[in-house]
C-alpha cells in the first residue's frame, strides 16, 4: 500500500518532473513485477527492478522485520489506508525499505532520504523542490 500511495504521489508531479529531469521508481521484485506495477500504479511512472537488491545495499536501506512491521509502520499504515490505499498482494522482498534520491547533472545527490520503517516517505514538496534544485531551477 505505501508503493502505491508513493507512486500516486508522484504522478502528481509526473508533468512537472518532465521539465525539470528523469524520474524513476525501483522495485525490488522480478521483471514481471515491475510491469505489473507499471501497469496498474505506474501508469506513466518509468518503473525499474533490481532483482538483486544490489542498490537497495549500497545505498544501505534498511531491511527487516522490525522495518516492515513495527509501531510506527502500523500507525502509518492505518494513515495510508484512511487515505484508501490498501495492501495487495506483496511481489518482491516485504522487508526491504527503500528510500528517495535525488540526482544533479553528473551524479550529484541534492537529496537523499533512507526510509526508517515501511511508508516513511518524504513529502512530495520536498522531492519536487529537489529535483528543482538538481535541474538548476532553483
Amino acid at each position: 500500500m505505501f508503493c502505491r500511495e508513493q507512486a500516486a504521489q508522484l504522478r502528481g508531479i509526473q508533468r512537472q518532473c518532465e521539465k525539470l529531469g528523469n524520474l524513476a521508481i525501483v522495485g525490488n521484485g522480478t521483471a514481471a513485477h515491475a510491469r505489473d506495477f507499471q501497469e496498474t500504479h505506474g501508469k506513466e511512472l518509468r518503473s525499474l527492478v533490481d532483482t538483486k537488491r544490489e542498490t537497495y545495499r549500497a545505498l544501505g536501506f534498511r531491511r527487516g522485520f522490525r522495518y516492515t512491521f513495527g509501531a510506527p509502520s502500523i500507525v502509518r499504515g492505518t494513515q495510508t489506508v484512511a487515505r484508501g490505499f490498501v495492501q495487495g498482494p506483496t511481489k518482491g522482498d516485504a522487508f526491504q525499505q527503500g528510500g528517495t534520491l535525488v540526482l544533479a547533472e553528473g551524479g550529484r545527490p541534492v537529496f537523499f532520504q533512507r526510509s526508517r520503517f515501511a511508508g516513511d516517505h518524504p513529502r512530495i514538496e520536498e522531492v519536487l523542490a529537489a529535483l528543482r534544485l538538481a535541474a538548476g531551477a532553483i
